[in-house]
């Protein structure tokens, strides 16, 4: 428990856990994307593991039992993952085609 409060520091710090967690998770994921590519075309590679994660996106979803969403949500959502998917095939390609340090 800090002294400053009457909560114990679990509960405290376990936002900053998370946020080094997904830190390094991302760099992680960036940089095998950023080798893989190097070895592999970058849209295919992107492509691919944009497949992996709609199959795993959809067997959680339809675990779940939850609502469907709308057209719209639908609509806006299929959007962002075309939009990200172009964004990390790019990024992928900068990594590749240089030093990773400077292109991150």
């Amino acid at each position: 428990m800090l002294p400053s409060s009457g909560v114990s520091s679990v509960p405290q710090f376990a936002p900053a856990a998370y946020s080094v967690t997904a830190v390094f998770l991302w760099g992680a994921s960036d940089f095998a994307g950023g080798y893989g590519s190097r070895r592999a075309n970058a849209f295919v590679l992107t492509a691919f593991s944009h497949i992996c994660a709609l199959a795993l996106m959809l067997a959680i979803a339809f675990t779940q039992h939850g609502t469907f969403p709308n057209r719209a949500s639908i609509f806006w959502a299929v959007a962002a993952g075309v939009i990200g998917g172009f964004s990390i095939a790019i990024f992928y390609r900068a990594l590749a085609s240089g030093h990773m340090g400077l292109a991150a």
